[in-house]
């Protein structure tokens, strides 16, 4: 009998009626202030809990099965679940393929489930009867204890609060090094006194490798021979040194003979005895092209436990030549085990491997920091990765404030020093470190940030009033600074002093450049500000300058315009005497020449339609856009490349910005700047460049999510590819061609050793292209897609070309990778049986995309935009697309699930949602 594995696929239609829905949250107080609103009685709902996934059972949601004729409350804001055979609930716009009857649903989910959730990204989940719950689960109270705490006895208090608690020893880093280094290379046990197995392949492997070696004594001997006389019945200086040099030759390849067995040893130690084999492992150099053995041809014995004093006091060690298959085989092992380490809770062995086996001390200081040694971790990062910020934050994190406080005031990070002071409960001290805070933030125009420490680390509002009042004008954000300074004059209730203000501000100089900002921040404090009559007020002083810069007529009459119209929502002929007033200057805009349509490549166009368009603030040079279904995220640069701005803006709702920004020189920079985004977490946001500047983290709200952004400090050096999903990071390091996974805590979970291509030619310019989905991640060297997962074997598929850009198709969709060259390009079905590829045409030049999640492939190339279907594990091309006049500097998600969004960059900074007919 032929079987075919099932498939959930994303239908635009509704397929099934309602039977379930799925209500999103991770605590029964979100479930049951969701299940209270359903018209039925407590006994009837009954409901399961949904996983993240089968590796992570935090719960995503609950599936409720809603009773017979249940009508959803108009406020629930759950997805629908159909049911098929009455046991298993899909989502109602889904399609299981083949169609399965409810006969063959009852035998593929057997006796055992009594209900089974299929959910687009959590997988399929079985229940038995016994974890169906109800809502008395959720209320019902705990177990009574049979202990009596009736007659309990106070214990023994300490006569004073703790405040901190600070190690004896070491007074320092350089004390605990000093100490750390007795006993370098006390153990003499070697190699060979464990069992022998020599094999002939590695002798015949490394024989390359010791030429090399004994390459001076080959040409020396060879040079005297030739000046040898041919005949001589005495020996002669030259003959007796000419036997010398043979002899040295024979010595040294005896010498390799017998490394390459000790090498087949100790891989078949690796494989067998692991933790017998780390004891013997040979550690690499920094660019993994030498190792360092014993001297001789004994590899040394040393403890398999993270050693600062081994780390820098350095020992006795000999280069041993290998040839490179045999140093990738090394390499593979040690981060193999590595991950065992981790895995089995061993962080110092884990540590000892990366640090001292593989020369990465990144991955080493962040593995200490996982399990916890933060000390140490601190010691790696000032001492050796020249880190200091990452230092202080492992000794704050490891308790050790004291500390961690003067590395955070020499790096001039006075607020958290000041943070510190507060809670070693020193006053005084905090509020030295403020002030200084409020001095530096000053000196460099941050009025924000200067009047937030203020007013919430002093509590003094008053100052900060005064200071965003008098300086908004000279801020970097004036808009931001002056909706600060109103909204704290809301909070201390100063209405008076916001009347006066708001008729200083209709003669105030105002930069022609940031009127626009300053009229849009006017109207949002006439629509928030607690007063009503310092309401009207400001409302007209922002009408007194809208009507100031129309008289100009320039490109900002628009924008003007529309603010005008927010001001007044009740009058419904604005917006017509509006347009009447921008029609003369549309009229005068010059229109070049209309595109003809590429002929004869298809006969089909679809029509996209302009669904929105919104301008980025001109203030910044953008230079990156990427977004999510839900946000949008830019990177800037100032006009001296001196200050990196990051941008926050929701897709839907006010879509009020939300920015920061780093001080660093980046004029002389010529690396790319990488940004990570792991949509399905919502929570983070990594950007870092691949040379040791790093961006302090921050966290930045927007409506209800918290974004963190900057350089995570266990994030290695020199990545030049970056990919996020599913609580998963993933770096690429071209150094050592090695691709590290990375989890929430910022722990190494996975580490794979990739080979570079024949083909390939690194350049510091260049960004890997690399794309993440759920637990596996997709990376191109070359003409080499490897595909590699935590829990997932690493695998090569060689394609035609080098790749130049990778995409892939959104989560809970199925999955599908497009990889785009030079000139053309080709779709993937990861999960389909075998490696199933289509082609795309090689017309395409230069080409970018993106995947919509009803399966269809936007692509721009050459000029003109096609759109092609990828259902069925088939490339259909459906068209070209007319309507779209923008070259795409990045084509990123839009709002809704069958829109996109173009940025061309360049003139007005607009980004352009679009949709295309179907």
């Amino acid at each position: 009998m032929r079987t075919f594995p099932l498939q959930l696929n994303y239908s635009t239609q509704r397929q099934h009626e309602a039977a379930g829905v799925f209500l999103p949250g991770s605590s029964p107080e979100q479930w049951l202030r969701q299940l209270v609103q359903f018209d039925a009685g407590s006994a009837e709902i009954t409901f399961v809990i949904v996983p993240v996934s089968s590796s992570d059972l935090h719960p995503r949601g609950i599936l409720v099965r809603l009773p017979a004729e249940a009508i959803l409350p108009e406020e629930c804001r759950g997805q629908e679940y159909g049911v098929l055979g009455n046991r298993l609930f899909v989502p109602v716009a889904s399609q299981v393929l083949p169609q399965t009857s409810a006969h063959e649903v009852a035998a593929l989910l057997g006796p055992d489930y009594a209900v089974a959730v299929w959910h687009p990204q959590s997988g399929l989940i079985g229940y038995e009867a016994s974890e169906i719950l109800s809502m008395r689960d959720l209320l019902r109270l705990p177990p009574q204890r049979s202990a009596d705490w009736t007659h309990a006895q106070p214990g023994t208090a300490f006569n004073r609060r703790l405040i901190s608690i600070a190690a004896p020893w070491p007074d320092s880093p350089e004390k605990m090094l000093e100490n750390a280094a007795d006993g370098i290379g006390s153990h003499s046990k070697n190699l060979s006194d464990l069992k022998p197995g020599v094999g002939k392949s590695i002798k015949d492997a490394a024989a390359a490798g010791g030429m090399l070696l004994a390459s001076p004594f080959l040409y020396a001997a060879d040079f005297l021979a030739n000046l040898a006389p041919a005949k001589g019945s005495r020996p002669t200086w030259l003959s007796q040194l000419q036997e010398k040099l043979q002899r040295g030759l024979q010595a040294s390849i005896r010498l390799n003979d017998a490394r390459a067995r000790e090498i087949e040893r100790l891989l078949k130690l690796l494989q067998n005895s692991p933790d017998e084999g780390l004891k013997y492992a040979i550690p690499f150099g920094g660019q993994g092209t030498s190792s360092a053995g014993g001297s001789g041809s004994r590899l040394t014995k040393r403890i398999p436990s993270f050693d600062l004093g081994r780390l820098f006091g350095g020992g006795a060690g000999e280069n041993w030549d290998m040839p490179g298959d045999l140093q990738v085989q090394l390499l593979k092992n040690y981060r193999e085990l590595a991950e065992r380490e981790i895995r089995l809770g061993r962080h110092r062995r884990a540590a000892y491997i990366y640090a001292e086996l593989l020369n990465d001390l990144n991955t080493a200081a962040a593995t200490l920091v996982a399990g916890l040694h933060f000390r140490e971790a601190a010691v790696l990062y000032q001492k050796k990765l020249q880190r200091p910020l990452d230092a202080a934050n492992c000794l704050r994190q490891g308790g050790l404030l004291h500390e961690a406080i003067p590395i955070y005031e020499r790096l001039e990070h006075f607020r958290t020093a000041g943070d510190l002071y507060a809670q070693l409960e020193d006053p005084a001290a905090a509020e030295a470190a403020y002030r200084r805070h409020v001095e530096s933030c000053v000196s460099k125009h941050d009025f924000l940030t200067a009047a937030d420490t203020l007013q919430q680390s002093l509590g003094d509002s008053e100052s900060a009033l005064a200071l965003l009042t008098e300086n908004w004008l000279r801020a970097s954000d004036k808009k931001i600074c002056l909706t600060r300074a109103w909204e704290l004059l809301g909070q201390v209730g100063r209405h008076d002093q916001a009347q006066k203000w708001s008729q200083e501000l209709k003669i105030e100089a105002v930069p022609q450049a940031s009127q626009l900002g300053f009229v849009e921040g006017l109207a949002a404090i006439a629509a928030t500000y607690p007063d009503d009559l310092v309401r009207h007020s400001v409302e007209d002083t922002a009408r007194t300058w809208i009507s100031r810069s129309l008289t100009r007529r320039d490109s900002q009459a628009p924008l003007m315009l529309r603010v005008l119209e927010q001001l007044a929502p009740e009058d419904r002929l604005l917006p017509r005497d509006a347009s009447r007033f921008l029609k003369p200057l549309q009229q005068t805009k010059t229109t070049g020449p209309r595109r003809r349509a590429p002929q004869g490549k298809s006969s089909v166009s679809k029509q996209a339609r302009k669904v929105s368009a919104f301008e980025l603030p001109v203030a910044h040079g953008w230079f990156s856009v990427t977004a999510t279904r839900r946000h949008l995220i830019a990177l800037g640069l100032t006009a001296d490349s001196e200050r990196v701005y990051v941008l926050l803006r929701s897709w839907e709702g006010s879509r009020q910005d939300t920015k920061s920004w780093w001080d660093f020189n980046l004029k002389d920079s010529i690396h790319p700047i990488l940004i990570g985004i792991d949509e399905s977490d919502m929570s983070t946001i990594v950007c870092v460049r691949p040379n040791p500047i790093l961006l302090t983290q921050r966290e930045l709200s927007i409506e209800s999510h918290t974004f963190t952004v900057g350089t995570p400090g266990w994030l290695p050096n020199g990545v030049s590819g970056l990919a996020t999903c599913s609580g998963m990071t993933w770096a690429f390091e071209s150094s050592s061609c090695s691709l590290k996974g990375f989890n929430r805590q910022g722990l190494p979970v996975a580490d794979r050793q990739l080979l570079f291509p024949p083909d390939w030619i690194h350049e510091e310019t260049r960004q890997i292209p690399m794309h993440a989905r759920e637990d596996v991640v997709f990376v191109g060297l070359g003409s080499m897609l490897y595909q590699a997962g935590a829990r997932h074997q690493l695998r090569a598929l060689q394609l035609e070309h080098e790749i130049d850009a990778l995409i892939g198709s959104p989560l809970g969709t199925l999955a599908r990778i497009a990889v785009f060259y030079n000139q053309g390009g080709a779709v993937l079905w990861p999960q389909a049986n075998g490696e199933q590829i289509e082609a795309l045409p090689r017309d395409l030049e230069h080409p970018s995309g993106i995947f919509l999640k009803d399966g269809r492939l936007i692509v721009h190339a050459s000029g003109e935009w096609r759109v092609y279907q990828t259902r069925q594990h088939k490339l259909v091309h459906m068209g070209n697309i007319v309507g779209i006049d923008q070259r795409p500097l990045a084509i990123t998600p839009g709002p809704a699930a069958d829109q996109f969004a173009v940025w061309s960059g360049g003139g007005p900074e607009e980004i352009v949602i679009y949709t295309v007919d179907n």
